[in-house]
C-alpha cells in the first residue's frame, strides 16, 4: 500500500532523532523497533524509512536542519527503481500474516559476515514480529546481540510487551501514534471521488486517526454492511435471522458486527447525554434507524438514565464477548447471546 504524503510529513515528526542522526553521522542505532496500534501504518513507514535510506538523491540538500528535511525519495535514483521493483539485493523484507518460522530467519543467519553488498546499509524489515515463533524468535535474538556492522533491524509490533524483554531492551523504541481527524479528511478526499462529505467525516471519525483502516472503509462493502448492522437497531426481531446468517459467514463478518455495535452503542450513550442535541458524527448514516431504535426503547425504559444503564450494559457484553473470540465456541450462539436483549427490549 502505498504512503500517503500527509503520513509521510505526519510520520517526518516522529523519525526526527532518526533522520538527524542519520544525516548528521551516517549511523543508526542497529535495532530500532516501531511500535504503535494496528492501521498506523508501521510497515509502510519502516519501508519507505529504508528506501529514503538508500536512496542518493533524497532532499536534494542534506546540509538543512532535520526540522526542514522533507523527508522524501526520489523515485528517479537505481537504488530507488530497485527498492521500489523489488530487486534491492541489501533488502529484506521478512514476514507472514500467520507465524514467522525458524525458517525466515535462517534467512538471516546465512548472511552473517557479510557486508551490504550494493548500498551502504544492509536492512532487515520484520513486521508484527509478534508473530515470532519462540525458535525465531531465540535465533533472532542471537544476530540482535551483536549486530553485524552496516546492518539496521527494524521490527513492528502493537506494543513492545508483545516482544520478547531480551529483544525490546536491544532495540531503539519508536512509537507512532494515530493521525489527526483532518489529515484523515485530507487523505481520503485525495483517495476518493465517490464519498460525500458526510461519508468523509463519519469514516475519518471511526478510523480513529488510523490511515490504513480509513483507506479500507471506503470500499462500498463497508457501508452496506453498515446498512445490515442498522437495520437490526431499527427492527431487531425482523432483521436478526439475516444479520446471524452473515456474521456467521466468515470471521471478518464477526469482527465487523461487534466493532460497529459497540461503536454505535457508544453514539447512543453520548446522543442521549446531550439530550439528542448533537448527533454523532460516526453514526451519521444510521442516524433514521438509530431515532427509530430510542423510539422502541423509550416504550419499556422511559428515562434517559435508563437508557444510558441498558446501553452500558450492552458495552459490558461485548467485551464479554471479545474474550470468548478465540475459543472454539460457535460463533452463531455467541451472537446470538450478545443481542438478545436488544431484541428482548424492542418488543
Amino acid at each position: 500500500m502505498k504512503l500517503p504524503n500527509e503520513v509521510i510529513q505526519y510520520s517526518k515528526k516522529t523519525l526526527n532523532p532518526i533522520l538527524s542522526q542519520w544525516n548528521t553521522k551516517h549511523q543508526l542505532p542497529p535495532v530500532l523497533l516501531f511500535y504503535g496500534p494496528e492501521g498506523v501504518g508501521k510497515k509502510e513507514i519502516a519501508c519507505y524509512f529504508s528506501q529514503w535510506l538508500y536512496c542518493t538523491q533524497r532532499d536534494g540538500n542534506h546540509t538543512r536542519p532535520p526540522e526542514e528535511n522533507d523527508f522524501k525519495v526520489c523515485h528517479q535514483c537505481s537504488f530507488c527503481i530497485r527498492f521500489q521493483s523489488s530487486h534491492m539485493l541489501d533488502f529484506t523484507l521478512i514476514g507472514s500474516e500467520d507465524k514467522i518460522k525458524i525458517d525466515q530467519i535462517r534467512t538471516i543467519l546465512e548472511k552473517q559476515g557479510f557486508g551490504p553488498s550494493e548500498a551502504p546499509l544492509r536492512i532487515f524489515c520484520i513486521p508484527n514480529a509478534e508473530n515470532l515463533t519462540p525458535q525465531a524468535a531465540n535465533a533472532l535474538l542471537k544476530v540482535l546481540e551483536e549486530p553485524p556492522r552496516n546492518w539496521l533491524f527494524i521490527l513492528t509490533v502493537q506494543h513492545p510487551s508483545m516482544l520478547l524483554p531480551t529483544i525490546t531492551s536491544r532495540c531503539q523504541k519508536i512509537k507512532f501514534t494515530s493521525i489527526p481527524i483532518v489529515v484523515i479528511e485530507k487523505i481520503l478526499n485525495k483517495n476518493s471521488k465517490n464519498l460525500t462529505p458526510e461519508q468523509i467525516k463519519t469514516i475519518a471519525t471511526i478510523s480513529q486517526g488510523l490511515w490504513k483502516k480509513a483507506l479500507e472503509m471506503m470500499d462500498d462493502s463497508f457501508w452496506e454492511n453498515r446498512k445490515k448492522v442498522f437495520s437490526f437497531f431499527a427492527s431487531p426481531q425482523k432483521n436478526i435471522s439475516s444479520l446471524l446468517d452473515w456474521t456467521s459467514k466468515t470471521p471478518e463478518n464477526f469482527s465487523f458486527l461487534i466493532n460497529q455495535v459497540e461503536l454505535i452503542t457508544h453514539d447512543l450513550i453520548l446522543w442521549t447525554l446531550s439530550e439528542k442535541k448533537d448527533f454523532p458524527t460516526s453514526s451519521f448514516d444510521g442516524k433514521e434507524a438509530l431515532e427509530k431504535h430510542v423510539q422502541q426503547l423509550e416504550k419499556k425504559l422511559t428515562t434517559s438514565k435508563q437508557k444510558q444503564n441498558f446501553w452500558i450494559s450492552r458495552i459490558h457484553d461485548i467485551s464479554k464477548t471479545r474474550k470468548k473470540i478465540s475459543l472454539p465456541l460457535n460463533k452463531k450462539i455467541l451472537i446470538q447471546e450478545l443481542l438478545f436483549p436488544w431484541i428482548e427490549n424492542s418488543t
